[in-house]
């Protein structure tokens, strides 16, 4: 017999794969529906009700990215997540006085604060209290398989 132990993701990294994903498919999406353009900062675009330019596609598909790749890890991810917070939660406040116009964003009213205080929000909770270890009654489940 084989023991083999079942390891399955904690809050922290489900939360990472998940908005990974999201994120870097935004950002694909983005490139997609509208290109790279001449600038890094212009076009200004519309997704949905978002504003985005080739810098923002980046930015989005870089986050994306990052928190995919280190989902695999408990403790980068929950490192990630508390810093991508507040950094999402600078953004707010970068968004709420009007000065990421470069980014797409044009002042408070713009749907894009709405979403990165909840992208900030969510993240820093992941980062901290809500990251939690692994779930000691699934994650080291041992199986035992007949060879």
């Amino acid at each position: 017999m084989v023991e083999t132990t079942k390891q399955s993701k904690s809050p922290a990294q489900l939360f990472a794969l998940v908005f990974g994903v999201v994120y870097a498919l935004t950002g694909i999406v983005g490139f997609v529906a509208f290109g790279f353009g001449h600038s890094l900062t212009l076009p200004h675009e519309t997704l949905i009700v978002f504003g985005v330019n080739p810098l923002h596609n980046a930015i989005h598909l870089v986050v994306g990215l990052v928190w995919i790749a280190v989902s695999g890890s408990f403790i980068w991810t929950k490192r990630t997540n508390l810093l991508f917070g507040v950094v999402f939660l600078a953004l707010v406040a970068l968004g709420l006085a009007n000065l990421l116009g470069f980014l797409g964003i044009s002042g408070p009213t713009d749907p894009d604060n709405a979403l990165h205080f909840a992208t900030a929000a969510l993240a820093i909770y992941f980062g901290t209290v809500g990251a939690k270890t692994k779930n000691t009654n699934k994650a080291n489940q041992t199986h035992v398989a007949r060879v």
